[in-house]
Formats: structure tokens, sequence, C-alpha cells
């Protein structure tokens, strides 16, 4: 089963937890969206901090960056977003495509995607 991570499941001072979560079932393949490793990227950038822990996160745990589609763009497009969920419809989309689930802290993917695909953690 694939399981895309939100960019609020990956906070700095929770990466080595997030590394043994995973560590705990190899059946699952892990993926972040282009979106979510943007924003992720983006905030050490405007914080000045170096994202080497989130890069080491990425390696260590074999975690794919998944790029935004045609496809991708389409779907969301069709759900007619707010604004303010424009970057989550489409990494929804991309959860979709895959048939995959997400990861997240946060609930406004259930606009987008089935209760069973969405795993809200804490």
């Amino acid at each position: 089963m694939e399981v895309f991570l939100d960019t609020s499941a990956l906070s700095e001072p929770d990466l080595d937890l997030m590394t043994e979560e995973l560590e705990k079932d190899p059946e699952l393949k892990f993926f972040v969206s282009a979106i979510t490793h943007f924003e992720i990227l983006w905030g050490y950038s405007i914080s000045d901090k170096d994202p080497a822990s989130y890069k080491n996160f990425l390696r260590t745990a074999g975690v794919r960056v998944e790029s935004i589609l045609q496809s991708d763009a389409e779907t969301s497009a069709e759900w007619k977003p707010s604004e303010k969920d424009i970057r989550d419809s489409l990494i929804a989309a991309s959860v979709k495509r895959r048939g995959a689930s997400i990861w997240t802290r946060d609930d406004d993917f259930l606009n987008f995607l089935p209760e069973d695909r969405v795993k809200i953690i804490a």
C-alpha cells in the first residue's frame, strides 16, 4: 500500500518519531507530494535553517517525492477547492490517482478523499 505524508505530519521535532513509525510496516511505500516537498523546503528557507534533517529523513526512510501531473490538476479543478485549499486538493488528487492514503494532522483532506484514505495522526 502507498501512503503520502502531508506537511503537517513532518514537522522537524517529529521526524525521528515518523522514521520509527515508517519502519514498522515494510509493506508500506511512502511518498511526499512535490507540493509538500516545496512547503517543507520553503519553511526551512524562510527561517534560515538547514534542511539536512528533512533530506536525511527522505533518504533513510526511503520516501519518494511524487510529481503533480496534468491529470492531478484536472481532478483538483473539478473539485472546485477554495483558494486556501488549492494545494491540499492537488495533493489529494495525486493520492487519489495512485490509489494511496494520506497521513496528516489536517482534516481538510476529508473534503477531497474518502475517510478510509485519510489517517489523522496525533
